[in-house]
């Protein structure tokens, strides 16, 4: 009885390490976000500009404009893209 429970387990370790190199046939389909972004011709970027130096909030002539890293990273990927 030992030598069969035993037989089992390292039979079932065997087969679980043996499963680590099978890999799994289903490819995932390619987004196509960034496509979309392009043909559409801006970049919409969601910050929230209360956390300076990261986003904030100033007035330059009268009229209130974003900056920060985030907004100079946003900049940077559109232009860049």
């Amino acid at each position: 009885m030992k030598c069969l429970i035993r037989f089992i387990l390292v039979l079932g370790l065997l087969i679980s390490s043996a499963m680590v190199y099978i890999n799994p046939t289903a490819h995932a389909e390619q987004d196509q976000t960034w496509e979309k972004i392009k043909e559409r011709g801006e970049l919409r970027v969601g910050l929230s500009a209360d956390y300076a130096p990261m986003e904030f909030e100033h007035t330059v002539n009268g009229k209130t404009e974003y900056a920060g890293v985030d907004i100079d990273l946003a900049k940077k990927i559109a232009k860049d893209n």
